[in-house]
């Protein structure tokens, strides 16, 4: 089909921004797990147990910038991909993010009133990557046949990445003292697909008199799918690509009601061995303006999508270093947010602010991403002790837009870069009330009643004077 080989290049897409601004330091079990050192529990309100009843928690957020725009809103309203009013030969390009969170189940057990103490289980699939593809490239999938001037060169240099994986976390909180409190998230990793492109040479030349071309394309594409063949297993976790993750969390009370949290989250790798297809081309073709797009799409497929090398490798996750600090006005919460990826450019300063009032949370948040760009959201929330549900986006006026067009059918609704995001999650506690000692009819907690903190008594064992 026609775009078989533009969905090659449009493959995942991720966004180096993250979701779900509005639900740091709101202390539901969302929170807890993407922020271990978080509580999720309240002391003589809360049940034991909190669980999101396999209810999906998700997070979507997507971006789309360049002048491409229209075209790819027109195939997604109405499955047309036209390029026709594309700029062909100025250099202009388009970066297409994307970024995937969904909890599928989430568990977790007040453990011990003393210390706070915390224990839960999470499986969740993420998914995130990030693409620069020109216009050129773009137009040469779709209809060539816009290319009626003598020579172009390097003008379908791409690049990208993606991945997607399952993630099953295991996580324990509990208190130091009573300023510092520390949280760890443990995780085995199933990788679903990987891909990556790097297109470094390529040119096309017209020949005007023979109305005929030549196609130069060099460079590598690595993915454990094969795009005309796909597994249909490859959703399914398992061990075929196994990885590792670790999150260290602490958040500490400072005076004046200030609050922080710090996070170094999912500092990890995935090995990838089932399929890993890797390659590398440096192919000439050689088309005339009388050839079909299908033809010239399905000859370059054969081009590109020829003598794998089989050879495993290993990908690091998008690791990132968070800071967030509060201020405690009672019904009012500020939260000034930074978060910046460790190992690629991407990042995020935001400032979220938080209204309370019974059961009802509002928020209002404004972030800068280090691409270059804004986004305003909004979260609406129903929080008691035993019940949340929530529901808002990262980026509500475009979002907003997107709507708009999707139910009109018109792409030419909203300026600047085109964006959409949604998040919305549910859970609820059960089981007995956990109270401290002096207010409960029964013992609520461990019957091992240590005086110290887990985290303490570690401490002390790894760093104790020796004699």
């Amino acid at each position: 089909m026609k775009t078989h080989l533009l969905l090659l290049f449009i493959f995942f897409n991720l966004n180096q921004s993250f979701g779900q601004l509005s639900l740091y330091n709101t202390r539901t079990l969302f929170d807890s797990f993407e922020n271990p050192a978080q509580k999720a529990f309240y002391t003589d309100s809360s049940r034991k147990y909190a669980f999101n009843f396999l209810i999906p928690n998700l997070s979507v957020n997507a971006i789309v910038k360049g002048p491409a725009q229209t075209s790819f809103k027109s195939l997604f309203y109405k499955g047309v991909f036209n390029t026709n009013g594309l700029t062909i030969g100025g250099n202009e390009v388009n970066t297409i993010h994307f970024n995937e969170n969904t909890y599928i189940a989430m568990f977790k057990i007040f453990k011990a009133v003393n210390y706070n103490r915390e224990l839960g289980f999470s499986w969740q699939i993420k998914s995130y990557g990030n693409i620069t593809i020109t216009n050129e490239t773009l137009a040469l999938f779709n209809s060539f046949k816009l290319f009626n001037t003598p020579l172009y060169g390097n003008l379908f240099n791409n690049s990208g990445e993606s991945i997607a994986y399952h993630q099953f976390g295991f996580t324990f909180r509990e208190d130091y003292d009573r300023k510092l409190g520390l949280g760890i998230k443990l995780s085995y990793l199933s990788g679903i697909a990987y891909s990556s492109l790097d297109i470094d040479r390529s040119s096309l030349s017209f020949d005007e008199a023979n109305k005929s071309y030549v196609l130069n394309m060099g460079g590598s594409f690595r993915s454990n799918i094969l795009y005309d063949d796909p597994d249909k297993t490859v959703i399914i976790p398992g061990f075929k690509n196994p990885g590792l993750a670790l999150t260290l969390s602490a958040n500490y009370k400072l005076k004046n009601k200030l609050f922080l949290l710090a996070n170094i989250k999912d500092l990890g790798f995935i090995s990838w061995g089932k399929t890993p297809y890797k390659f590398t081309f440096n192919h000439t073709l050689n088309f005339t303006g009388g050839t079909k797009q299908g033809t010239l799409n399905k000859d370059l497929r054969k081009k590109l999508f020829s003598n794998p090398d089989l050879s495993k490798y290993t990908t690091k996750l998008d690791t990132r270093a968070e800071l967030l600090l509060n201020k405690n006005l009672n019904s009012y919460q500020p939260n000034l947010l930074i978060s910046k990826s460790i190992f690629e450019k991407g990042g995020d300063i935001a400032l979220i602010n938080t209204y309370r009032s019974g059961l009802l949370n509002l928020s209002l948040s404004t972030a800068y991403n280090l691409n270059n760009y804004f986004q305003i959201g909004g979260q609406f929330m129903l929080k008691t002790p035993n019940i949340e549900f929530f529901m808002g986006s990262d980026n509500v006026f475009k979002s907003y837009y997107i709507a708009k067009g999707v139910l009109t059918s018109n792409e030419n609704i909203g300026k600047n870069h085109t964006a959409a995001s949604v998040y919305l999650g549910f859970a609820l506690k059960y089981g007995q009330s956990m109270e401290r000692q002096q207010n409960a009819s029964f013992i609520p907690v461990d019957d091992r009643d240590f005086k110290e903190s887990f985290f303490k008594r570690l401490y002390k064992r790894v760093f104790k004077k020796k004699h």
